[in-house]
């Protein structure tokens, strides 16, 4: 990453069906931290022809991905929309500042509500609120 590459995350750990979103993981964002690089959000939405959401590219459950890409395949009309949005600076943000402003450009590209603030832990107890 130093040295230019881009390395892509999902920070929010695992697969959603497109019309929810869950919380990113702030330990997703070490990386950038530790190498002193920029975030730079990309934001995906499949929607359909005629500009309603769609699920139909979700790929989760117990589904195979051979039905997932024949059913993505065989939908009609659907768009990927992919937005690059502005880079994020990591200096001096902790992870969990990075989790959520990037959640929040995402969501605010979107037209959705920004979740609330990760949880902060006070003190230094071995236990933590912050998904690792």
């Amino acid at each position: 990453m130093r040295s230019g590459a881009l390395v892509n995350v999902a920070p929010e750990g695992t697969t959603w069906c497109g019309l929810a979103s869950g919380r990113f993981r702030p330990a997703m964002f070490q990386a950038a931290i530790d190498a002193g690089v920029p975030v730079l959000p990309l934001a995906l939405r499949y929607r359909l022809a005629d500009g309603r959401d769609t699920a139909a590219a979700a790929f989760i459950g117990d589904e195979t991905i051979i039905d997932s890409v024949r059913r993505t395949v065989r939908t009609r009309g659907l768009v990927l929309e992919a937005h690059l949005l502005e880079p994020i600076e990591s200096a001096g943000k902790t992870r969990r500042e990075l989790a959520t402003l990037t959640e929040t450009v995402i969501a605010t590209t979107f037209g959705h509500q920004p979740q609330a603030p990760h949880p902060v832990t006070l003190g230094t107890s071995a236990s933590t609120t912050e998904p690792r």
